[in-house]
């Protein structure tokens, strides 16, 4: 009866010691990578009609207003005009 108790604790401190060892050569052989390529991020804004975002570079802006294409740009003027 002990040497089972004696076996189960010995068999569960070799997986648990197995589990360490794993981990810590992970996190050496593959280590989280920083955000290297933060330069990347662009400033999205919002579509005044349809609330998609998209790239302020992609965006086209009537008017300190903010669209994702000339089509949305044209209808909402059609609207303000109506």
């Amino acid at each position: 009866m002990v040497m089972s108790i004696l076996r189960i604790i010995f068999v569960i401190a070799v997986v648990w010691l197995v589990f360490i060892v794993y981990r810590r050569l992970r996190i050496k052989l593959f280590p989280l990578r920083a955000a290297s390529n933060t330069g990347n991020i662009k400033k999205m804004v919002r579509c005044a009609l349809c609330d998609l975002y998209i790239p302020l570079d992609d965006a086209v802006i009537s008017d300190g207003t903010y669209y994702c294409c000339h089509q949305h740009q044209a209808e909402m003027n059609r609207d303000q005009q109506q």
